[in-house]
């Protein structure tokens, strides 16, 4: 287990060794026993006594892990240390005992010691030292933690020292709702993070001649700013929900965009222009799902064709000078011959 953990290639998927080695700092056990035809769940409190020394042994393969130089193994030890570091809340019990609240709080203050030696060595890559901030700022909100663990968190974030380019990563990668104010409301977007984002706007600007990347076939349609994948509830809230307001729209998102541009694009290119945009597969998928029709488009085409017909096929004619009704028209023509 310890070996696979410190594998760096076992970090390249959505499982890794780290999400196994997090069961073992479980709080409690859960327990399902089946009498009769009922079901009876509990939930067990551990015996630290007993598990201490296979928890020690966890959290120093997680020490390791924290060493390494791949950012995604490093910030997956971090995400492993925050569940010793969040509160607990037992399954079927009111109240934390003494003993739990001492044993825990000694795995609190281990871990951010843990976290205190990798910061003070230093060389740490941006995405770590962001979520490493991030769990700080959890730790000092958490109401039932104790007063020494939040003072040692608060520490510990003073020693953090934030890359120039820290406000442009966390405007990309952090949800708008962890930094909302109690005046600002739960789902609106604190001052705090406006301002994070016209500092990350000004550093674009400063460093932002950068030569683009050529899109590769399996990119991301919306990537964000390594080309991964783009947390789509983050920029919906953050950019299309106050978008949408101001243009006073019921809703804006993703595939309202990528309809409106297939829709738009028709009288700028073919069908096939538009699925090789879009990426479909087949051009059924674009014509049928995604290109609407317009009533411009569609009366400027019956006065064309009209128009051709009169002529006996020749001549077109624009769809300003389409008769609005074509049932008079017609009959008007009738009786002027």
């Amino acid at each position: 287990m310890e070996a696979l953990a410190l594998d760096p290639g076992a970090y390249d998927g959505d499982f890794t060794p780290l999400d196994l080695l997090n069961t073992l700092l479980d709080r409690e056990i859960s327990h399902t026993e089946r009498q009769g035809g009922a079901f009876s769940v509990s939930a067990l409190p551990i015996h630290y006594g007993n598990v201490n020394p296979l928890r020690t042994r966890a959290l120093e393969i997680i020490t390791k892990c924290l060493e390494s130089s791949k950012p995604r193994m490093a910030v997956d030890a971090v995400d492993s240390l925050s569940h010793v570091l969040s509160e607990y809340h037992p399954g079927l019990r009111v109240e934390v005992t003494t003993d739990e609240q001492q044993w825990q709080d000694g795995e609190r203050l281990r871990a951010l010691q843990i976290l205190t030696t990798r910061v003070e060595r230093g060389s740490l890559a941006l995405p770590v030292v962001w979520r490493i901030r991030k769990l700080l700022f959890w730790v000092i909100e958490r109401s039932q933690l104790t007063d020494q663990v939040k003072r040692e968190a608060e520490q510990l974030r003073e020693k953090l020292e934030l890359p120039e380019d820290f406000d442009v990563f966390d405007s990309l990668c952090a949800d708008q709702w962890e930094y909302n104010t109690l005046e600002d409301g739960f789902y609106s977007v604190s001052e705090q993070r406006n301002q994070k984002e016209q500092r990350a706007v000004e550093f674009l600007k400063a460093h932002g001649n950068v030569a683009p990347k050529k899109a590769m076939p399996e990119a991301f349609i919306f990537p964000n700013a390594d080309g991964g994948f783009l947390h789509a509830n983050n920029y919906r809230y953050r950019v299309l929900g106050p978008l949408a307001k101001d243009l006073g729209i019921e809703r804006l998102n993703f595939q309202i965009l990528r309809r409106t541009m297939a829709t738009q694009a028709q009288s700028m290119g073919s069908v096939k222009d538009i699925q090789a945009h879009l990426r479909h597969s087949r051009p059924d998928t674009t014509a049928h799902e995604y290109m609407q029709a317009l009533p411009e488009s569609v009366q400027a085409m019956v006065g064309s064709v009209y128009e051709m017909l009169m002529k006996g096929g020749e001549g077109k004619t624009s769809f300003s000078n389409l008769p609005q009704n074509a049932t008079n028209f017609s009959d008007e023509a009738s009786v002027s011959q």
